[in-house]
């Protein structure tokens, strides 16, 4: 929308104070502000879980039983990949998702939208891998085109 300096601000200001989630959202944020409208200097690292793998695509299902039994899909160039939950994770989402955190859960209505896996490849290959932490996005569209002057 035209306030790159703005947005970068914001972004760095999120990115310093929080993890997971909001972190990478912000890093994402910043990354889409051209370098000449960012702060001269600033960087504005990735946050992942250590040794861990990532993936994205687009979230095509979940199937869930309790809090450690649970697997996701997602679409990704055309093929399918898999992952299940082997005990403790993190998960986290776009703050526009506008859902309070003790009504979202990712097993329901969150198909369709833009997410990033950490894992740990599995061991037998019968799927992609184990979770350590996962994040969904909600893509907002890009901002209106200006209409020519005149």
């Amino acid at each position: 929308m035209g306030r790159g300096r703005q947005a970068a601000d914001y972004a760095k200001f999120v990115a310093d104070r929080w993890f997971g989630a909001d972190h990478n959202e912000a890093v994402e944020l910043w990354n889409s502000v051209p370098e000449s409208e960012r702060p001269a200097g600033e960087v504005v690292p990735h946050w992942n879980p250590k040794e861990t793998l990532r993936a994205e695509g687009i979230l095509k299902g979940s199937t869930c039983g309790d809090n450690a039994n649970w697997s996701l899909s997602l679409a990704q160039g055309g093929q399918t990949l898999t992952f299940h939950s082997t005990g403790r994770y993190l998960w986290g989402y776009s703050d526009s998702l506008w859902y309070g955190q003790d009504h979202i859960n990712f097993c329901h209505y969150l198909e369709g939208h833009r997410t990033i896996v950490y894992y740990k490849p599995a061991a037998g290959g019968s799927y992609a891998g184990d979770v350590v932490e996962f994040e969904v996005r909600d893509d907002l569209p890009a901002a209106p085109a200006k209409a020519p002057a005149g």
